[in-house]
């Protein structure tokens, strides 16, 4: 029950953190974001996989 609840706890705050960085930065701003988030996520996984 409480992984169900932190799965989805986490899931809602982080569209909800999403959706408002939104609507404050442009949208050119914002596709440019979303296109790094592949390389953060292979950073991501090398630095902590080594």
């Amino acid at each position: 029950m409480l992984l169900v609840h932190l799965a989805v706890a986490c899931s809602v705050g982080g569209f909800l953190l999403y959706n408002y960085g939104l609507l404050r930065v442009a949208s050119s701003v914002a596709v440019n974001i979303l296109n790094l988030v592949p390389v953060f996520g292979v950073i991501g996984a090398v630095v902590i996989n080594g």
